[in-house]
């Protein structure tokens, strides 16, 4: 019976809070903690990879 008690106090905790779109419970201390965009890093590594990329293809043409 010890168990039952524990399931509805939980069902019950979990009806009071606010769920999201997939059914699962919102955490406002991690919402906040999710970055907006891409940091200083990513930008750096996509901005090397687009260089060499265009440095390849100039060398496969020929230019270079």
């Amino acid at each position: 019976m010890k168990v039952l008690e524990v399931l509805e106090k939980e069902r019950d905790k979990m009806k009071k809070e606010e769920l999201n779109e997939y059914g699962y419970p919102i955490n406002k201390d991690s919402d906040k903690k999710i970055r907006q965009g891409m940091d200083f890093g990513t930008w750096v590594g996509f901005i090397l990879i687009l260089i060499m990329i265009i440095w390849w293809v100039l060398k496969l043409v020929g230019i270079i």
